[in-house]
């Protein structure tokens, strides 16, 4: 497929002419303030242009399994919902590339179950059992923590 871009092409915030960009199988095109991201989520591919500096270039980035995009002002996020991957890039001052260490917990936080049992033996003697688990879910292990 093709599209029509358009930007500051004066200001380099983004390209007027982007024939360069096959929009074929595109599922989500993301602007930031001076760059687009084109993502093809199915294939796990992305094209990026505008200011360099501020993710108008991914070339060298590894889409592949990844099942959401983010777009700031400054940079853009992909990530695997399911594994934990990110992938960010963007302007490197605040911090965009690498990912933030920690920054996959925010959109996958821990789930708790708090399983609680009482037994009562006679008129006398209760007794109450609380369980709870936590399960953290990583791009390489499930973390499970059990408190009683």
């Amino acid at each position: 497929g093709t599209g029509f871009c358009f930007g500051r092409a004066d200001q380099a915030y983004g390209e007027e002419d982007c024939s360069h960009v096959s929009f074929t199988g595109v599922t989500d095109v993301l602007p930031n303030n001076y760059a687009f991201f084109a993502f093809n989520l199915n294939a796990g591919e992305g094209t990026c242009w505008g200011r360099s500096t501020h993710g108008g270039d991914c070339s060298g980035k590894d889409f592949t399994g990844m099942t959401d995009a983010f777009a700031t002002t400054i940079g853009f996020l992909v990530l695997n919902r399911y594994t934990g991957g990110t992938v960010c890039w963007g302007y490197s001052p605040y911090g965009y590339d690498p990912c933030p260490a920690g920054l996959y917990t925010l959109f996958n936080p821990p789930t708790t179950t708090t399983l609680t049992h009482t037994t009562t033996t006679g008129t006398s003697s209760t007794t109450t059992t609380t369980i709870t688990t936590s399960t953290i879910t990583t791009s390489t292990s499930t973390i499970i923590t059990t408190t009683t």
